[in-house]
């Protein structure tokens, strides 16, 4: 079967789009096709060789190898598998990449199957909001950043986290899309962690808090009001509070709709609010 692998064996690579924002994961989506009448076996061991090149045409580092494990793919079958390519490669220039992957299924070098080769960009986010928090003394020293970046398709927002002593992103949270007719806020505590507040739909703000290294420590949502959005403050104590709207939960709103079958059977527009007894400040 391995002899006859090229003909039979198809492999796909593709990325989610085609722009990405520097130091941010990269996600390539290998697929594996079998075209054959019969089952196809990915030995166990397999090499899978990863080969990225720059705008002009040069190699960037040597090409990097991934052991496969074992799998068999049955007729007419594939199976994919996700690599994130800023991983394995450092896109410490901006511009255009090209990507291939290529399967090894001999001991000669000519003994393999090439994918298709995608082409996608790097470029630099813009800085929405940054400040320096930690200590030089014990490594803690951090660039925390609220950065803005349009992908092709929408504009999103990111956390940065940088070690400030070797001025290098070591974390990139992508936040998801953001309308930004009102700028988010953001807010750091007395425990260096930063707090931000953003509309992520029509009415809808979500809340985050991020430790100094880039972990997530809290998630909640909160709906403006007639008279009121959600907004963070510092109390006097310098904790950070949401000040404003009301709490939201979209998994169960989006449950309890689900729960009516027809438009004409869901309730007032206020329906939430009088469901979980949250009162509307206005």
């Amino acid at each position: 079967m391995l002899a006859s692998v090229n003909a039979n064996i198809q492999i796909q690579a593709d990325l989610d789009r085609t722009q990405f924002m520097q130091y941010e994961p990269i996600d390539l989506i290998v697929t594996f096709q079998n075209r054959i009448g019969s089952s196809f076996e990915i030995q166990q061991g397999q090499e899978l060789i990863i080969q990225v090149k720059d705008q002009f045409g040069s190699q960037l580092s040597s090409a990097k190898k991934i052991n496969l494990p074992r799998h068999e793919i049955a007729p007419g079958g594939s199976k994919a598998y996700h690599i994130n390519l800023a991983q394995m490669f450092r896109f410490s220039s901006l511009g255009r990449y090209h990507v291939k992957v290529m399967l090894k299924y001999g001991g000669s070098k000519h003994e393999v199957v090439i994918s298709n080769q995608k082409i996608f960009h790097v470029a630099k986010g813009q800085e929405l909001w940054s400040v320096r928090v930690g200590d030089s003394r014990d490594g803690t020293l951090r660039n925390v950043k609220l950065l803005s970046f349009d992908d092709s398709y929408n504009r999103r927002l990111y956390m940065q986290f940088e070690d400030a002593l070797k001025n290098q992103a070591f974390k990139n949270i992508r936040l998801g899309e953001a309308i930004l007719f009102k700028s988010p806020k953001v807010l750091m505590d007395k425990q260096n962690q930063a707090h931000i507040v953003y509309q992520s739909a029509v009415g809808i703000y979500r809340y985050l808090i991020f430790s100094s290294n880039g972990e997530e420590l809290h998630q909640s949502f909160y709906k403006s009001t007639s008279s009121e959005v959600p907004e963070i403050m510092v109390a006097d104590n310098y904790e950070v509070f949401v000040r404003g709207g009301v709490p939201y939960d979209p998994e169960l709103e989006a449950k309890i709709l689900k729960s009516y079958h027809y438009l004409s059977e869901r309730p007032d527009p206020k329906w939430y609010l009088e469901e979980f007894n949250f009162k509307q400040v206005d």
